[in-house]
C-alpha cells in the first residue's frame, strides 16, 4: 500500500543492501526524481542508481534498524534525480508484512539552501570581524552572562574553554583605573540606556589594549541587547603618534634657526616663528595676513610679491621661490633666499610653507670679493713681479699668468699658456731637478731658480709658492709669485767672493805671523838661561814673555774664526760632566782675575750634568767668556758664574759681571768679527774684536745658542749660553788607560755605510771580540734573531727599516732579552736621544765614535743568558 503524500515507495526486501528496483511509487517520488510512471513500471527506476555512493552505507543502516525495529529514524541525505541533479530529502523507512519495506521522502533542499546561506553569511561576518578587529555580543536584560563571538574573545585574548563571558569575569579584565566606569556603563544598560563607552582591559599576557564598546537594545519583547566592541588600540596609538609628530612639526618650526611662515590659500597666516620676528621685529598680531605682511615687507612690490605667494599653493614639491628684499619692522633693508613647500589640506584649506635664509651679509660678502678680484686683477696686471697659477692636476698646465712674465722672461703670458712645460723648457739646467720636485706636487715655500729669457739672458727668479689642495689634501696646483732678483744674486756672489778673499787673507796671515812664533819663543828661553840676573833683563824677559803669549793668542784667535766660518773646525766630542769641566776651566782664569782686583764667584751644581762636548773647545769659549769679564770689569768689580739645569733638557751656563756695560746699539753687533764697544785712542783694553766671535761659532758648533743682554753702559753684563744635555747616563770616553782585558762579546754591527762599519768591525776584532755585520734594518733584525748577540751597534737611519724600528722590534722578541742596544748615530739633538730610549735603546753614542768609547761599551756590556 503507498500513501499518496508523501511520496513513498515500496522496496523489494533484500537483508544486506539498497541494490534493486523500485516496485511502486507515488506522483509525488516520481515528480522528486523527474521520472514517468510508465519508466517505474518498466523497472527503470533503481535504488542503486537514485543513491550517491557517499549515502548509500547510511540507507543500510536505515534499512537495518526498520527490519530490526519496525522502522528507522528520520534521516537526511542526497538523491539523483534522472537529469543528474542532487536533492536534499529527509527520508523514513518502515517494515511490511512479507518483508517488504516502505519509504516516506519529504524534499528539504530549499532548507538546505537557507542553511548554507546563513552558514555562509556567518562565516563572512566573522571574517570581516576579525579583519575590523570587531567583536560582538548579546545577552538579555538584567541577565549575567552573554554570548560572545570568536572576536570578542580574541580582543579579550581569551579562549572560550577557559572563560565564562559573564558580567563578573568580564569586569576582572577590565582596567582597575576604568573599572567604575565599566560597571556603571553596564548597570545603564540593563535599564535600557544604552551610549558609548571606551575602556582599557589587560589581556592574560600582561598585555594593554584599549576597547570601544557600543550597545543597542533590540526591539522585540525579550528585552535583548546587542553590541559591539572595537579594538582601538593601535587607532589611539596612531592618533597619539599623529599628535606628538604635529607637536614635533610645530616645535621644529618654532624653533627652526630660520624665519618661517605657515599660511593658507584664504590669505590667513596660520603661525610664524621666533626667528621670523627676531629677524624683522614683525609678530603674528603685526601680519596676520600675507596681505599685511607684502604690504610691510615688500612695500610698493607687494602686488608681485602676493600673486608669487598665491602661485605657491598649486605647488606639489617643495622649490626655490628667489630672492627678494624684504624691509624690517625697523627700516632696515635684507635679502632673503626664499624657499616653499606644499603641506595638503587642513580644515578644506590649502596649507603652505615658506621659509627664508637671510642672505644679506652672503651677497654683501660676494660683493666685496668682487671688488677685491677687481683690485686684484689690476694689482697683477701692473705688477712688476710674474704672478702666476700652475695646475698639476688633472693635467699640467698654466691657469693664469699676468702681463709680467713678458718682461722677465720674454715670453707672453699667451706662450706660457699654450706650453705647459716651458718653466722645465727654458730652466737651468741645474735647477730642472728641484722645479721637477715642484711639478711632482712638492711646493716649498720659497724656490730660487734661473731662467734663460727668450733673448738667451739668464734670469734669477726667486718665487714664493702657495700650494692648492683638493678635499683628499692631495696638491693639485700652486700659486706664485716671482721676482726678478738677477742683480741681488750677483751682489750676493760678489760678497761671497769678497768675503771668501777675506778669509784666505786672514788665514794666511795667521800662519804667516804663527811662524816667527816659535824662534821667539825659543830664543827667550836661551835668553833667561844665559843672561846674569839683573832686575831689569828680567823684566824685559816679562814683557817679551807676556807680548809673545798675547800675540800668540790674537794669532790663533784669527785662525780659529777663519775656521769656524769656512766650516773648517771639526770638534772631538765626549760625554763628560759639564759641571767638572766649566769649574776647572773657572779655576785656570781665578788668577787673571785676582791680578786685576775683580772678585770671581761660581755656583756649579752638585749633581753631574752629562753633555757631549769637545772639552777643549768648550772650555775655550768658556775661557773667552771670562776673558772678556775680566778686560771690562773694573778692579773692586765682581764676576759671576752659574751654571744649572733648565726644564727642557739644556744646561744654562750665565756669566756675569758688574762692568762698563754694553750700549744697546752695540749689542745687536756684538757678536760680528772684529766688532767693538768704542775704545778711547790708547785703547787699554786691547784686542781685535773676535772673541765673543769666536764664543758664539763654538757654542753653536756644540748645538748651542748665547745671548748677551746688558742694562746700558756702567750695568754690567751678561752672557748666558744654553746646551742641550745627555738624556742617557754618560759613558767616560777621555783619554785615560785602556780597559782591563774583558770577556769575548758577540757584537752585531747594523750600518748602512760600509767604510764605517767595516772600521768599526777591525777596531772590536783587534779588542779580541766576534763581530758580524748587517747593512740595512730588516737584515740587521734577521741576523740578530739567528745570533743572539750580547751588543748591537745601529745606526739610525737605514735603509728598509730605521733603527727606531728594529730597536722596537728587538725589544718586543722575548728571546732577544737582555741585549745591550746602543744607538750611533749622527743625530745628537736631545729630542733623538729621547726617541731613542722611548724606542728601546740602552745607549746613544753621536758619531763619530771614540775608540775608547766604543771599546768601553763593548767590554762593559753585561754578558747575555742562556736562550
Amino acid at each position: 500500500m503507498v500513501s499518496s503524500d508523501p511520496g513513498c515507495c515500496q522496496l523489494p526486501c533484500r537483508r544486506t543492501d539498497t541494490q534493486g528496483k523500485v516496485h511502486e511509487a507515488n506522483d509525488y517520488y516520481l515528480s522528486l526524481l523527474g521520472f514517468t510512471r510508465e519508466e517505474l513500471e518498466s523497472g527503470a527506476i533503481r535504488w542503486d542508481e537514485l543513491t550517491p555512493p557517499e549515502h548509500r552505507e547510511r540507507d543500510v543502516q536505515a534499512i537495518e534498524q526498520a527490519r530490526a525495529n519496525g522502522r528507522s529514524a528520520p534521516y537526511e541525505k542526497q538523491i539523483l534525480r534522472k537529469d543528474g541533479s542532487r536533492r536534499w530529502v529527509l527520508i523514513g523507512v518502515a517494515a511490511l508484512p512479507g518483508s517488504q519495506l516502505v519509504g516516506f521522502v519529504l524534499d528539504i533542499s530549499d532548507r538546505k539552501a537557507i542553511e548554507a546561506t546563513l552558514r555562509d553569511r556567518e562565516a563572512m561576518l566573522a571574517a570581516a570581524q576579525q579583519f575590523a578587529n570587531l567583536g560582538s555580543w548579546e545577552k538579555s536584560l538584567g541577565a549575567a552572562r552573554a554570548v560572545w563571538s570568536d572576536q570578542m574573545y580574541a580582543i579579550f585574548g581569551v579562549s572560550p574553554d577557559s572563560f565564562e563571558p559573564s558580567l563578573e569575569a568580564l569586569a576582572s579584565r577590565v582596567h582597575p583605573d576604568d573599572r567604575d566606569r565599566f560597571l556603571a556603563h553596564i548597570a545603564r544598560l540593563d535599564q535600557g540606556l544604552c551610549d558609548d563607552l571606551e575602556f582599557r582591559i589587560l589581556r592574560p599576557d600582561g598585555a594593554e589594549r584599549t576597547v570601544s564598546a557600543h550597545a543597542e537594545a533590540l526591539p522585540d519583547e525579550r528585552g535583548k541587547l546587542v553590541g559591539i566592541v572595537f579594538d582601538v588600540t593601535e587607532r589611539r596609538r596612531a592618533e597619539k603618534e599623529l599628535r606628538e609628530s604635529e607637536e614635533r612639526f610645530r616645535r621644529a618650526i618654532i624653533g627652526a634657526p630660520f624665519p618661517i611662515m605657515l599660511h593658507t590659500d584664504d590669505g590667513r597666516i596660520v603661525e610664524i616663528n621666533e626667528a621670523l620676528t627676531r629677524a624683522t621685529g614683525y609678530t603674528i598680531e603685526d601680519i596676520p595676513t600675507y596681505e599685511a605682511w607684502t604690504r610691510r615687507a615688500y612695500g610698493e612690490k607687494h602686488g608681485a610679491a602676493g600673486k608669487l605667494i598665491d602661485s605657491l599653493y598649486a605647488l606639489e614639491h617643495p622649490v626655490s621661490a628667489g630672492e627678494q628684499v624684504v624691509r624690517t619692522k625697523d627700516g632696515r633693508l635684507r635679502i632673503w633666499e626664499f624657499g616653499a613647500a606644499p603641506l595638503g589640506v587642513v580644515a578644506g584649506k590649502r596649507l603652505a610653507m615658506t621659509m627664508a635664509l637671510d642672505v644679506t651679509e652672503r651677497r654683501r660678502a660676494e660683493e666685496r670679493l668682487r671688488q677685491s678680484e677687481e683690485r686684484l686683477r689690476v694689482l697683477t696686471e701692473n705688477s712688476q713681479d710674474i704672478i702666476f697659477r700652475y695646475r698639476l692636476a688633472p693635467r699640467r698646465g698654466f691657469d693664469y699668468v699676468s702681463p709680467a712674465a713678458t718682461r722677465l722672461t720674454g715670453y707672453s703670458p699667451e706662450e706660457h699658456l699654450a706650453r705647459p712645460d716651458l718653466l722645465l723648457e727654458i730652466a737651468h739646467p741645474d735647477d730642472r731637478a728641484a722645479l721637477g720636485e715642484l711639478l711632482s706636487g712638492e711646493v716649498p715655500a720659497v724656490l730660487t731658480a734661473r731662467f734663460e729669457r727668450k733673448d738667451g739672458r739668464l734670469v734669477w727668479l726667486e718665487q714664493r709658492l702657495t700650494a692648492v689642495r683638493d678635499q683628499a689634501g692631495k696638491t693639485v696646483a700652486f700659486d706664485a709669485v716671482a721676482r726678478d732678483i738677477t742683480e741681488r744674486k750677483q751682489a750676493e756672489e760678489a760678497l761671497l767672493e769678497a768675503d771668501r778673499r777675506k778669509d784666505e787673507f786672514l788665514g794666511m796671515l795667521s800662519h804667516e805671523l804663527r811662524n816667527p812664533l816659535a824662534p821667539l819663543r825659543n830664543s827667550l828661553y836661551l835668553l833667561r838661561q844665559t843672561l846674569p840676573p839683573d832686575p831689569r833683563s828680567e823684566r824685559a824677559l816679562k814683557i817679551i814673555d807676556r807680548q809673545t803669549g798675547y800675540l800668540t793668542r790674537l794669532i790663533e784667535d784669527l785662525l780659529d774664526v777663519t775656521r769656524i766660518t769656512r766650516g773648517q773646525i771639526s770638534l772631538h766630542r765626549t760625554r763628560l760632566d759639564l759641571a767638572e769641566l766649566v769649574g776647572r776651566t773657572v779655576e785656570d782664569y781665578r788668577s787673571i782675575f785676582e791680578a786685576n782686583g775683580v772678585e770671581l764667584r761660581d755656583e756649579l751644581p752638585a749633581e753631574p750634568l752629562w753633555a757631549s762636548v769637545d772639552p777643549t773647545r768648550f772650555a775655550q769659549a768658556v775661557g773667552n767668556l771670562l776673558q772678556n769679564s775680566a778686560k771690562f770689569t773694573p778692579r773692586g768689580g765682581r764676576a759671576e758664574v752659574l751654571l744649572a739645569p733648565d726644564d727642557q733638557g739644556r744646561a744654562v751656563l750665565e756669566v756675569s759681571d758688574t762692568g762698563i756695560g754694553i750700549e744697546p746699539s752695540v749689542l745687536a753687533r756684538l757678536f760680528e768679527p772684529f766688532s767693538q764697544a768704542h775704545q778711547p785712542l790708547d785703547r787699554a783694553r786691547g784686542g781685535l774684536g773676535l772673541g765673543l766671535t769666536l764664543v758664539k761659532g763654538l757654542v753653536e758648533l756644540h748645538g748651542g745658542e748665547i745671548r748677551a743682554s746688558s742694562a746700558g753702559p756702567g750695568q754690567g753684563a751678561r752672557f748666558t749660553v744654553k746646551l742641550p744635555l745627555e738624556q742617557l747616563p754618560a759613558v767616560e770616553a777621555g783619554p785615560g788607560p785602556a780597559p782591563e782585558a774583558s770577556a769575548e762579546r758577540q757584537v752585531l754591527i747594523i750600518e748602512d755605510n760600509r767604510d764605517t762599519a767595516d772600521t768599526i768591525r777591525d777596531i772590536l776584532e783587534l779588542a779580541g771580540h766576534r763581530i758580524e755585520v748587517a747593512y740595512s734594518g730588516p737584515e740587521g733584525l734577521a741576523r740578530a734573531r739567528e745570533l743572539r748577540p750580547e751588543v748591537v751597534l745601529c745606526d739610525i737611519g737605514l735603509p728598509g727599516m730605521d733603527g727606531y724600528a728594529v730597536a722596537r722590534a728587538i725589544r718586543a722578541d722575548p728571546a732577544l732579552a737582555g741585549i745591550l742596544l746602543v744607538a750611533v748615530t749622527g743625530y745628537a739633538r736631545p729630542g733623538d736621544r729621547r726617541r731613542a730610549v722611548e724606542s728601546g735603546f740602552d745607549l746613544h753614542i753621536t758619531k763619530p765614535p771614540s775608540i775608547e768609547q766604543l771599546e768601553t761599551v763593548v767590554a762593559e756590556a753585561p754578558p747575555l743568558g742562556p736562550a
